[in-house]
Parts: C-alpha cells; sequence; structure tokens
C-alpha cells in the first residue's frame, strides 16, 4: 500500500507538471533550416548540425551547410558538382563530393577549428558514404571494380597518422560503413544477403554481428552497441546487438508497419516508423528499455540523426515536410532533475533509484515512467525560460525526494 502511495503522488506531480509546462511554454523543437529549397540528410554532433543543402541546385549542385548553437546556417562546401551524405564528428565534417565528375565520388573533410577543407580520398571510381569518429574516417570504395563488376570494399583513413587502408582487403561487396572509437561495422554481401559485420582495430579480429538468412541493412555504433533494420520478420523492425554481453535484441518490431533508418548515440536509438500510416521520428532509450515516441504529424518526418553525451541530454535531428518541402528540424532533451541538481547529484541518483526499483514494478509507475519522458523535454524548456516555474518544479520534486528516500533503498 504505501508503495502505491507513493506511486500516485509521483503520478500526481507528473500531471501537475504537464499542466504548468503547458501553461507557460512554446514548442520544445527548432526549426534548424526551413529555406524554401529542400534541405535532407542530417548529421548531429553536440551543438553542430550538417546537412545537404538544394538552394544552389540549379548552379553549384547540392551543397553541405551547417549551423551550430544558435548562429545562422552557413555553408560547408558549395564546390560545383554535388555533395551528398555529411557526417560529423567534433569539429571535423566528411562528404562524399563530386566535384571531379567524370573520376566519380570522393572523400572531402573540412575542419571546423582550422577552417581548413582537406581532400580525404581521390582514387578512380566511387568513395562514397563516409563515417567519421574521432581521426578515424571511413567509407564505402569501388577502385578495385571493373567495367564489368562494381566491387565495394571499406576503406579507413586515419588523421592522426595520415595513413589509408582497406579495412576487410579479401571480402568484396562491403557497404554502408559506420565507425565509433576502434570498431568500424557495415553490411556485408559475402552470403549471398546482407549482413551485419564488425571489425575492431585494437584487436584486429573481425566479428560476424548478424547473419540471419533474410537482410540486415543499415548499421550504426555507438561505444558497444550496434543497431540496424532487419527484414527477418518480413519487413523492417530495427534490432540492436550488445557487443559487451554479446546479446541481440529487437528494439522495435512491430508487424505490418516499416520501422527504418535508424540511428544510435550512447543511451538513445531513434528511427522513422510508419505505423501510423505515414513516417515519425520515435525514440528508444535503452538504460529505460523505454519507446518514446518523439515527434509526429501528417506531413512526415525521415532520416533522423542523434547525439548523446549523457543519458539525461539529447540532441535529435530529422527531416520535415511539414512546410512542403524537406527541412531540417531539431529537439533537444534534458532531464528536468538534471537541469535542477546537476547530472551527478545525488537528487538525481536517488531518482533514478527509485524509478528503477519501484515504478518499474507496476504497470502504474510504467505508465508514470513514459508520462514523464513525453513531457521532460518541455519542462526543461520552460525551466530554461522562467526562473519561478523552475522554482516551483523544485520545491515539487524536493517534497518527492523525502517521500521516496526510505521506499528506494
Amino acid at each position: 500500500m504505501k508503495k502505491l502511495s507513493l506511486i500516485l503522488i509521483i503520478g500526481m506531480v507528473v500531471i501537475l507538471l504537464r499542466g504548468l509546462s503547458l501553461a507557460s511554454m512554446c514548442q520544445w523543437y527548432d526549426l534548424i533550416c526551413t529555406e524554401s529549397h529542400n534541405q535532407e540528410y542530417p548529421a548531429v554532433s553536440e551543438e553542430k548540425v550538417v546537412w545537404v543543402d538544394y538552394r544552389n541546385y540549379g548552379y553549384s549542385g547540392s551543397d553541405i551547410y551547417m549551423v551550430a548553437g544558435g548562429a545562422e546556417s552557413r555553408p560547408i562546401c558549395s564546390e560545383v558538382g554535388d555533395q551528398w551524405f555529411p557526417a560529423i564528428s567534433g569539429d571535423k565534417i566528411v562528404w562524399q563530393d563530386m566535384r571531379h565528375g567524370e573520376n566519380g565520388w570522393d572523400i572531402y573533410m573540412y575542419d571546423l577549428g582550422t577552417g581548413q577543407e582537406t581532400p580525404i580520398c581521390t582514387e578512380d571510381w566511387d568513395q562514397v558514404n563516409p563515417a567519421i569518429s574521432g581521426d578515424r574516417i571511413v567509407w564505402e570504395d569501388y577502385r578495385d571494380s571493373t567495367i564489368s563488376r562494381g566491387i565495394s570494399r571499406i576503406y579507413m583513413y586515419d588523421l592522426a597518422t595520415g595513413r589509408e587502408a582497406p579495412v576487410h582487403p579479401v571480402s568484396d561487396g562491403q557497404t554502408g560503413p559506420d565507425i565509433s572509437g576502434n570498431r568500424i561495422v557495415w553490411m556485408d554481401f559475402r552470403n549471398s544477403n546482407y549482413d551485419i559485420y564488425m571489425y575492431d582495430l585494437a584487436t584486429g579480429q573481425e566479428t560476424p554481428i548478424c547473419t540471419d538468412s533474410q537482410f540486415q541493412e543499415v548499421p550504426k555504433i555507438s561505444g558497444d552497441k550496434i543497431v540496424w533494420e532487419d527484414n527477418r520478420n518480413g519487413d523492417w523492425d530495427i534490432y540492436m546487438y550488445d557487443i559487451t554481453t554479446g546479446k541481440e535484441s529487437p528494439i522495435c518490431a512491430l508487424r505490418g508497419s516499416p520501422q527504418e533508418h535508424p540511428a544510435i548515440s550512447g543511451d538513445w536509438i531513434s528511427w522513422q516508423d510508419n505505423r501510423n500510416g505515414n513516417w515519425d521520428i520515435y525514440l528508444y532509450q535503452i538504460s529505460n528499455m523505454e519507446e518514446i515516441p518523439s515527434y509526429a504529424n501528417l506531413a512526415g518526418q525521415i532520416s533522423p540523426a542523434v547525439y548523446s553525451s549523457a543519458p539525461s541530454e539529447l540532441n535529435l535531428v530529422w527531416v520535415d515536410y511539414q512546410n512542403g518541402n524537406a527541412d531540417i528540424y531539431k529537439c533537444g532533451y534534458e532531464c528536468s532533475g538534471v537541469q535542477i541538481y546537476g547530472e551527478n547529484s545525488e537528487q538525481v541518483a536517488l531518482l533514478r533509484k527509485f524509478r528503477d526499483k519501484v515504478l518499474r514494478t507496476t504497470p502504474e509507475g510504467q505508465e508514470i515512467i513514459k508520462l514523464y519522458y513525453q513531457w521532460s523535454p518541455t519542462v526543461v524548456k520552460a525551466m530554461e525560460e522562467d526562473e519561478d516555474f523552475k522554482a516551483q518544479v523544485k520545491e515539487m520534486i524536493d517534497g518527492v525526494l523525502m517521500l521516496i528516500e526510505e521506499e528506494a533503498e
């Protein structure tokens, strides 16, 4: 009875927070770029967002643009010929570039810290689909192709050493790489359908991650977690593999509707989801094992990218069609408890302990967790803009902390 009473009290606080946030809060998403032409393929690192921009398409082709913080958007590369598929890590941006025309796609990089652009790979045939983590850049490379046969392999360039090398020089049919630290993942066709493989630069070992007989595509990696879209159930679902535990698990496997284009950073997974008859953006927090509908309207949202430096913080970007063309939108998430007390505070540790030991154990508590994560971004934004509102929230949470301290032990 005592546990249920506490759950009801927490529920009342969540509902009150919801009412207060609606009274003093605007929308919690930001319009990154709504220029009248299309903007596509966003990527995000910290507060920086990059994308492909078509505003100069009739003159120079598609370009790479960026925005950071509250600054105006600016071009990173507007060379003649298309620039596509940007990726970003810290101050470094990479993309595939068609400025040399007949020689095919090349890989270029721009360093925001130095203001310098650098060609990373300009070999013949195509180099496409770059990804970057720190000083390491990977891409899909066709230099070993012939006129009659395309041969794709994953290559890596290390900015620290200046060395370029194929990740797996023997195998063919490698596409769509991603990298996080020492680990590289890709789609691999060696078994006559696309599987997910990983190579660890620290150990020199290659590991099959998923070789189910159906197709697995679009792998993404962050730390020791790998996600991909998987067709084993007859439509596309989102799966995850934990390198540390060696376990695979479905993140979203709804029958009858596709989930595609996964992204992962730290504790957060995002994807585009068609369960409502049009594409929406969904989130999943790994530590909470909770799915969160992030943003939805009838116009359609696709191509999410995500960055998270801590479980309580998130930057999410996507392509949005609500204005009649492809624009870039962004939402930020931060736990309201972290906003008040700090990421490593005793209060936040107690709230998380209560969440895991008490709220998760009952249907009522699980529903409260979902409500909290649904409304926390709105509450945080309101606290940033209104100190009086922040004081009211703190007063309520202080009262809750006094009630739950004994129960969480």
